[in-house]
């Protein structure tokens, strides 16, 4: 029962823009299978990602103006010596094991609990290793964006 409490209680941000208004209302429903389903980084960093930082991740999606606090932007990942950026780290942070990014704590949502528990029906092997498929194909997405960044 607990585990289909924390189901019904994961959310995913939906936002719509208001273009006359220009207003930015945040909507949520629980994450679906179809949200993720057969989709690689790219699909769905912009279902659901680019809200928030925006298409190119520089942090300026149409939500995070109304967030309260500032969106990281993800072309500038820290580098270590060797130029290389850690791949193991953003996916620790999209799963929500590593909150931090820099000085401030992230607040979006922990997304391996969240890929978990979209298809019922699967044992928690199934559930771990679907999670972990997607969060390193988002991962592989930020790191695109990172080099895109690097190379202008």
């Amino acid at each position: 029962m607990k585990h289909w409490l924390k189901v019904l209680s994961a959310f995913a941000l939906l936002i719509t823009s208001g273009l006359a208004a220009a207003e930015v209302v945040i909507k949520q429903r629980p994450l679906t299978w179809d949200d993720v389903e057969g989709k690689n980084g790219e699909q769905m960093y912009a279902t659901l990602c680019a809200s928030c930082h925006g298409v190119e991740g520089r942090g300026d999606g149409p939500a995070a103006q109304v967030l309260p606090q500032p969106v990281p932007d993800l072309t500038h990942m820290p580098r270590d010596h060797e130029g290389l950026i850690n791949h193991g780290r953003i996916e620790k942070i999209i799963a929500g094991k590593d909150r931090k990014v820099r000085h401030d704590v992230v607040d979006m949502p922990k997304w391996e609990r969240q890929f978990k528990y979209v298809r019922t029906g699967w044992n928690d092997r199934e559930r771990y290793v679907f999670a972990r498929k997607k969060i390193h194909a988002l991962a592989n997405h930020v790191e695109s964006l990172q080099a895109v960044a690097y190379d202008d």
